[in-house]
Parts: C-alpha cells; structure tokens; sequence
C-alpha cells in the first residue's frame, strides 16, 4: 500500500514527527510512505526517512505558508498567499500522486491540507485518512469540520480526542483511536540529580520538580504556583524548574512570572526557557508535574515517564490514558491546588514509592507507546480499510457488470 502523507502546514507542528515516526517504524513490504511537507520543513527533519534500511521521498512545496518569513505576514496577507498559490498546490500534489500511484491521502486535522486533501482526495477516487491530534469543535472550522464528519477514516490520537469526535456527530464507525508511538529512548538515561544540581548551582540535596511545556494558558501553570506554595512551605529547600518558552504572540509567561513573585516564590521557581537538554533534565529530577488542561495527548509525559520520573497531573484530557493514577502518578481534579501539592509532597517525601511509581511509568512509556508496535497497529487498521474499501469496489463493479 502506497501512502502520501500531507502537511501543508508550519514545519513546527508536532504531526510532522507522529506521521515520521510511523513511516519510519511500519514494515516496507506492507506499507510504502512518501510525503509532502511545506518548504519551510526543509531544514527540520532528515533530508530522507528510513524505514527498515529503504530511504523514502520527501517532496517539498511552498503552500503559501512558509512560517519563516520575516516578518511574520499578517493574517490576511497570508491567506491571500495560499489562495494564489492554490491552483499550483493542487497541481502539485495531483502530480505526486500520479507519481507514487498513491492508494491512500494522509493528513492531520490541520484545516488547509485537509481541503487539499479532500479535493485531490475525491479527483483520484482514493481515500483520505484524517489523524486527528486536538478536540474535534467548530475551533476547527466550519468546512474543515464538515469535511471530517463525512469522513469514513479517522484515526483519534486518544479516547479523549474520539469521544469529542463523537459528540461533534461523528459516528462511532467512522473513528478509531491509535495512540501516537513516541521515541523516547533518548530519555531513557542514568539518573544524574548531581549534575543538574551543579548546573543551577543548588545544593546537592535539594528535591526538584520540573515541568515542562509552553508558557500558555491552559498549561496549568498557575494552578501548579498555588500548589508549589504549599510545597515550599513544607519543604522549604525543594525548587520548581520551568522548561518551556511563550508560544509567539503570546504574552502569557508575563502572567506567569507575575504570579510567582505575589506568591513571594522568586527564591525557588526558576525559568530555564527551552531546554535542547530536556533529557539531562528529567533524568536529574524528582518529580515531574504539568496539570495541563484538555490536552489531547501531552507526549511530554512520555519523556518523563522514560526518565524514571514518578509524574503529577489532572484528570483531564488525553493525560489520564497516558498517567495511570496510583501506578505510575498520581492525578487529581482541576482545579485542585490542595491536592495537587499533597501528591507532589508525598512523591517528594516517600522515595520508595516514588522509585517505584517512575519505575512503572518507565516500562509503560516504552512498551505501550513503543513506535514499532504503534505502527503495527496503524498498518493493521490501513490494511483492514484499504482491503476493505477495495473488495467493496470489486464487488460493486461485478455486481453492475452482471446486471
């Protein structure tokens, strides 16, 4: 089966790497991928996939999108972009198809390639599978959604993100959920506390809490300052590491930073920014904790769980599927400062549990988010529609022919 991923979208978005990781991970004599990114990817990902040894094709267009113009162009401006960029685009992508013999269209929920897709979708009579990675609501847009409840092949990356599908009136048939694989072996490193105490000159025996994520609403971030007074209070040594920078355009790390010196924290909330060490990071912490909210699946509780980092969360969004509460974490409700800090304090305070819950994590972050098994799934369920949709066409056409 031949299969041409579309992104047609900013080469930041994290779907380049979840359709990557399946291409690289699936078995080339059942599945032949090939992609088609936005220009601007050019320089993100490696100038080739490797899937089992073969070297992959990777096309690149400019959709009119290319997010590293500078300046950045306003909105309008943009959309006046694609749309005189569109009869090419759809030129393009037609060609590639023609090219590979495509037998499946593969995009996100991003708004622009599923359009495309759709169109080119319904021109050469194949199907178009949408992996859908967010909430499924009119945020989408109101073509954009239509075009996915009429789809027949959706893949949610988590129950969460299914059962929004199911109450924006997509049929159960129509959705199936497949987690994202994650490569997270990098992760997966000796425990180091001493050297990331080094690093931000703290005493050898100070607990540390990190977390990390964009400095955004909905990230939890506040309601993780008004549990951390509570820990300081009690264990007045442990510091909180911040990992993570604003999305641009925002201004929510301001907020942020403000709620840390009214809570009189400056002296144990530290802001690291981006961090291209994350590994080092985690495999120096304690504890990690992000009470992020309606997230479809945070793929940062992945990395922590690699660490050995027992993990502190909310019940909410996908983040229940992946922290299994009283297993490999401890969840709480939104909202929750109070309990929030009595899990981060007991995980602080009882190292056996705490070694023991990291431990756990660490086994289910690399055998159930294994990107190999992942992406057996995934060719099993690609396989299982194709066959399915081709003997449908096969019968069909028998059927006419005999009447």
């Amino acid at each position: 089966m031949r299969v041409l991923f579309l992104h047609a979208t900013w080469h930041t978005t994290s779907e380049y790497k979840v359709h990557q990781l399946l291409a690289e991970n699936v078995d080339p004599q059942k599945i032949d991928p090939y992609f088609i990114w936005q220009d601007s990817a050019h320089n993100y990902g490696a100038a080739t996939l490797s899937a089992s040894g073969q070297a992959k094709d990777i096309y690149y267009w400019d959709f009119g999108r290319d997010m590293a113009i500078m300046p950045k162009p306003p909105k309008a401006k943009r959309a006046l972009m694609m749309l005189l960029q569109l009869p090419n685009s759809l030129r393009f992508i037609a060609q590639k198809v023609r090219e590979t013999k495509a037998d499946v269209l593969y995009t996100s929920q991003q708004s622009y390639e599923v359009i495309l897709a759709d169109l080119i979708a319904r021109w050469f009579d194949i199907p178009h599978v949408i992996h859908i990675s967010y909430p499924v609501g009119p945020w989408l847009g109101r073509y954009t959604l239509s075009i996915i409840r009429k789809n027949k092949h959706l893949i949610a990356c988590s129950d969460y993100v299914r059962q929004s599908a199911l109450d924006a009136g997509i049929a159960p048939a129509q959705i199936q959920t497949l987690v994202h694989g994650a490569d997270v072996q990098e992760y997966a490193i000796a425990k180091d506390g001493l050297a990331l105490r080094k690093m931000f000159n703290w005493p050898a025996a100070t607990p540390v809490v990190t977390v990390a994520a964009r400095l955004d609403p909905f990230k939890g971030y506040e309601l993780l300052l008004d549990a951390f007074v509570r820990v300081h209070q009690t264990i007045p040594n442990a510091r909180l590491l911040v990992c993570g920078e604003s999305t641009i355009g925002t201004t929510h790390d301001q907020v942020i930073k403000q709620k840390v010196v009214d809570l009189g924290l400056e002296e144990v909330v530290h802001f690291a920014g981006f961090r291209s060490d994350l590994a080092q990071i985690l495999a120096g912490s304690d504890v990690f904790c992000l009470p992020t909210e309606n997230d479809a699946l945070p793929l940062v509780f992945l990395a922590a769980m690699a660490a050995g980092l027992p993990t502190v969360a909310c019940i909410s969004g996908g983040v229940p599927e992946m922290v299994i509460d009283g297993e490999t974490g401890f969840l709480s409700e939104l909202g929750d400062a109070d309990s929030l800090a009595t899990n981060i304090l007991r995980l602080l305070q009882e190292l056996r549990l705490a070694k023991k819950l990291g431990d756990a994590g660490k086994k289910r972050a690399l055998t159930y988010f294994d990107p190999k098994k992942i992406a057996q799934r995934w060719t099993h369920l690609m396989q299982h529609w194709f066959y399915k949709q081709a003997m449908a066409l096969i019968v069909g056409n028998y059927l006419c022919t005999v009447i």
